[in-house]
């Protein structure tokens, strides 16, 4: 496969090739229009707030008196949160001093939470963390959004990962195979579709061993790293995305450390 350095620059010079977005496309519509009373504003907001509130009364009394597991559940866990005492301070406090995309994933967490308690079911990383398994053995050489010089900081999502050749490179999950393709910098990769909105990237590959549209069980063979030259090492750039959005594999998956 190469040289690791010359590897991984090679994937990382893809980056200042990228063609800028083209801010000023398009035109400003410099049309004025006409503005409406501002009571009239107050007067919507005041009336959507109310049936939001009436909605969700309506919703939590039927709970309330509809008598199932999941209703009663549900009822309980809504009148746990509105009896619990919040410091609005620290919240505040809280909010302010972390990142957009720090904020971002709280939340996002916090609901699935959420779901998970309300549904009964698990969440998203409870599904994650206690299924899918390693790509290959091997350590992390590169963490998720870990700063290297003249890496763009937002193309760092992702990790690299150092293993013997030749590797077996295998699926984390069972899924099918969305696309498999070759990129100029990063080389092969095969992109798998698991359930609940999650995919999983493996990079720089060798050979691959799967199909587009292939069903693939965890653990399945879908690549290898080899190599000529004797006692070298490879390295495979493995990513996690869920809802479309790169996130962090070592928060969804259980690595092993060597």
């Amino acid at each position: 496969m190469g040289n690791y350095n010359s590897h991984y620059e090679n994937y990382y010079s893809m980056l200042s090739e990228k063609k800028n977005i083209n801010k000023n496309a398009g035109y400003y519509n410099n049309t004025k229009t006409k503005e409406k009373p501002k009571s009239s504003f107050i007067v919507r907001r005041v009336i959507q707030e109310l049936t939001g509130c009436l909605c969700l009364f309506v919703v939590l009394t039927s709970c309330k008196y509809i008598n199932t597991p999941k209703t009663q559940q549900f009822y309980r866990y809504s009148k746990e949160l509105v009896n619990k005492n919040y410091d609005f301070k620290n919240i505040y406090n809280s909010i302010t001093s972390k990142s957009i995309e720090t904020w971002r994933n709280d939340a996002e967490n916090y609901i699935d939470k959420v779901k998970s308690k309300l549904t009964g079911t698990q969440g998203i990383k409870e599904k994650t963390m206690g299924n899918f398994a390693n790509p290959v053995e091997g350590k992390i050489v590169k963490k998720y959004g870990e700063s290297k010089e003249g890496i763009p900081h937002k193309m760092e999502k992702g990790i690299v990962m150092e293993v013997k050749v030749p590797s077996e490179v295998k699926s984390s999950f069972q899924g099918t195979v969305k696309s498999v393709g070759e990129d100029k910098e990063v080389g092969q990769y095969v992109l798998i579709s698991h359930e609940d909105g999650l995919e999983t990237k493996y990079s720089a590959l060798e050979e691959i061993a799967v199909s587009e549209n292939q069903k693939i069980t965890k653990g399945e063979v879908i690549g290898k790293i080899t190599s000529d030259i004797q006692d070298s090492k490879g390295y495979v750039f493995f990513q996690l995305l869920y809802m479309g959005e790169e996130k962090n594999p070592e928060e969804y998956i259980q690595f092993k450390t060597e």
